[in-house]
């Protein structure tokens, strides 16, 4: 909240998930510098039940930050099916106590969400969030369409987090083609921001 604060102060905001995907999928692999790892958050969340559960027809609550996203703006096709995500846009944070509520500009469920805290299980994006189905089929899909998701057994509502490797050759390893749904929105970590079109 307080990178979010921050930022809008600044006339700026998070970076979409859409452009980090476009920036680590077809910019250039070979970096200068110092072996690192850089972690981004978008300004786009990503909620999921815990692992064999679905969303019941309620509000849908992290278990470990209270993070809230009113059930009356979730599509009803969220609830009740397994293998389900949900990919949101926020408008606005509404802070009422300890809870933060989230009232989304954009909500899209994304079907195939298999639970996978180690990465590896690969589905085919979408153009709209590129967040990967990983029960769709995989026939005569380009690499350039296949992203994993790595996510937590626990479920709830998580940043979406994109990263890069940089070894001491300078070129990034691995992590270009991997969503990361596994950070809690009040984990610290690098914070980008990019002007309001």
């Amino acid at each position: 909240m307080e990178a979010h604060k921050e930022l809008r102060s600044r006339g700026l905001e998070f970076p979409s998930h859409l452009l980090m995907d476009k920036c680590l999928m077809e910019g250039p692999k070979k970096h200068t510098g110092p072996e690192s790892e850089i972690m981004v958050r978008a300004k786009e969340l990503f909620a999921y039940p815990e692992r064999k559960g679905v969303f019941g027809r309620w509000d849908i609550i992290d278990p470990k930050t209270s993070w809230l996203i009113p059930q009356s703006e979730v599509p009803p096709e969220a609830f009740g099916e397994r293998f389900v995500g949900i990919y949101i846009v926020p408008r606005e944070f509404e802070e009422i106590r300890s809870i933060v509520v989230v009232h989304p500009e954009l909500v899209v469920v994304r079907h195939g969400v298999k639970p996978n805290i180690l990465g590896g299980y690969f589905g085919v994006v979408d153009d709209s969030t590129k967040i990967p189905d990983a029960l769709a089929s995989r026939k005569g899909v380009g690499k350039d369409m296949l992203r994993s998701l790595r996510t937590m057994n626990s479920g709830g509502i998580f940043s979406i987090v994109r990263k890069a490797f940089e070894n001491n050759l300078g070129y990034a390893a691995g992590c270009h083609d991997q969503v990361f749904a596994d950070v809690r929105p009040d984990r610290e970590i690098e914070v980008v921001g990019v002007a309001k079109e």
